[in-house]
């Protein structure tokens, strides 16, 4: 014990009923955390407004104001309760029952705290609220709700959990508690949660066999042991048979859509395996990979191809000879010709709009880049109609958590910043090749070994202007035909005021904004591969 140990008070009746009467009027005193409450009370006649407890701490009773926190992680202020109830060595759960004790401890050192740990909703009525979180005379509020109380009682439930869970820290089950607050609840408001054996295989079971279940799931696991509890007494059942309970319910919740948070973590069904075959390098690679069961590759329900109508002829002759290597279907989906769309002015929705990335030099003579909607349009959105479409779903249907779709992206580790998170909660991004460290030379190299001679295309519509100097360049000299359409295209864009869409400038396909045919390409050094911001995972691979 330090020398100057804190002794800690408790209010007397007379001062906790002056206090709730002051709630009434001027609830808005508990909104300053400059309020002086030992000031107020001698105001109002009650100079003996606290007496002792026989507690003392062994330090400053505070908390850090939960301000010090952004946003996303104000709850965390709970992890600063382990050193506040540390604080106070001796103090029992009927301490913490105490509602004038905690009234004590909430409004003469913990009001800065609470003040921005719960602050006062707009909407909330404020007596209701400061009786609530400062005043609780019994019940629920306690250890809800009260500033001291659910601070104390928090840090309370994590400590018991884990020396008895041996599992996982008390630190650790602060976190969960900070992301799933309903746990915590869950932990108070079900007796059968006194047992400290049933407290620790409940949170271990949601910490790390339930990841993904819902509010709703957790709070119908807690009944679950209860219901067990009611046939039986759960503290005679060893430690080993209170788990398989749990287990067994966290099994039987996960199953069932309603009481899953995180569809991707849904048990029991099967997810479809798509590969999004792009024909180039790595897309071509990984779906004969998956064919030959290549390091444990299994094989997908299907490949999936969308053409935007504007590949060099090697792509589609190499995605012909491609479709004939594999034993599972391939299919090809289009939402339009982008290089008709692009003579039209127009993208496949009919508006006025160019959808491809260009450079553009404005009549005043300043640059910029054109909206890159390509992918989305002529990629993504077939791809996703196609994929709806298979699972059986209607225009405007929601799709339901028991069907998800892993979608197979060929991004090798040379790429690995264009991993991105899906868009769509119904799909699942999966990339297989960085999943094994897996490199475009290395992809080069597995090829050659199995089909010598073979020409492994670049996969990308002929005037893409993420093309590199040495793309353009190799296109120039061995595809002339397609270096020519884009040079077609581009003046297109250029001389013929339907080609423009909206575009408020002179179009070029190349950065420099010099016409294609009039660039000199730099085929010497290294170049940033500009196909890195794609970072949808579809074009170039």
């Amino acid at each position: 014990m330090l020398p100057n140990p804190i002794s800690v008070m408790r209010l007397t009746t007379e001062a906790m009923d002056a206090l709730r009467s002051v709630a009434r009027q001027t609830p808005e005193v508990w909104q300053n955390p400059q309020t002086d409450f030992g000031k107020l009370l001698e105001s109002l006649n009650i100079p003996n407004y606290a007496e002792p407890t026989g507690l003392f701490a062994q330090g400053e009773i505070s908390m850090p104001p939960a301000t010090q926190y952004n946003r996303t992680s104000k709850a965390r202020a709970d992890q600063h309760a382990l050193k506040f109830r540390e604080n106070i060595p001796d103090i029992t759960p009927a301490h913490m029952a105490d509602p004038m004790l905690l009234a004590w401890l909430s409004c003469f050192h913990l009001l800065e705290f609470g003040i921005s740990r719960w602050p006062l909703p707009n909407a909330a009525n404020p007596t209701s609220h400061t009786l609530l979180h400062y005043l609780p005379e019994s019940g629920r509020g306690i250890t809800d709700a009260s500033v001291a109380g659910r601070t104390l009682w928090v840090a309370e439930i994590a400590q018991r959990a884990a020396d008895s869970g041996k599992s996982f820290t008390a630190k650790q089950v602060l976190d969960h508690f900070s992301h799933n607050p309903e746990d915590y609840h869950n932990c108070t408001g079900y007796y059968v949660m006194r047992s400290p054996n049933v407290l620790a295989e409940y949170l271990r079971e949601l910490m790390t066999g339930a990841e993904g279940i819902s509010r709703e799931g957790s709070r119908e696991m807690a009944r679950d042991l209860n219901r067990a509890a009611g046939a039986r007494l759960l503290d005679s059942l060893s430690r080993k048979e209170i788990q398989e309970i749990t287990m067994k319910s966290a099994d039987r919740l996960m199953r069932q859509t309603k009481y899953v948070s995180d569809r991707t973590k849904l048990r029991g069904r099967h997810n479809l395996q798509v590969l999004s075959l792009g024909a180039g390098v790595q897309s071509t690679v990984m779906a004969l990979m998956a064919e030959q069961e290549y390091e444990g590759f299994p094989k997908p329900d299907f490949a999936i191809f969308a053409d935007t109508g504007w590949e060099p002829k090697a792509v589609y002759d190499h995605l012909d000879w491609l479709e004939q290597q594999l034993s599972y279907p391939v299919i090809r989906v289009s939402n339009g010709n982008i290089r008709e769309d692009i003579l039209r002015g127009i993208n496949p929705e009919g508006r006025k709009f160019i959808d491809i990335p260009v450079f553009v030099v404005k009549d005043d003579g300043k640059h910029y880049v054109g909206t890159r909607q390509c992918t989305k349009q002529y990629k993504l959105k077939p791809i996703h109609q196609y994929l709806r479409q298979h699972l059986g779903l209607k225009n405007g249907q929601l799709t339901p958590k028991d069907q998800q779709v892993d979608m197979w992206l060929g991004l090798s580790i040379d790429e690995a910043a264009r991993v991105k998170p899906s868009k769509q909660a119904w799909i699942t991004l999966v990339y297989p090749l960085l999943e094994r460290d897996i490199s475009r030379a290395q992809l080069y190299q597995w090829f050659q070994e199995r089909y010598p001679g073979r020409d492994l295309p670049k996969s990308a519509c002929i005037g893409c202007p993420y093309h590199t100097d040495r793309m353009w360049a190799s296109m120039k000299e061995n595809d002339p035909i397609s270096f020519q359409d884009a040079v077609n295209i581009e003046w297109a864009m250029q001389n013929v005021p339907q080609s423009r869409g909206a575009l408020t400038g002179t179009a070029y396909l190349h950065k420099s904004r010099l016409p294609l045919n009039e660039v000199k390409f730099n085929t010497q050094g290294t170049e940033v591969d500009s196909m890195q911001e794609e970072c949808e995972g579809l074009c170039g691979i």
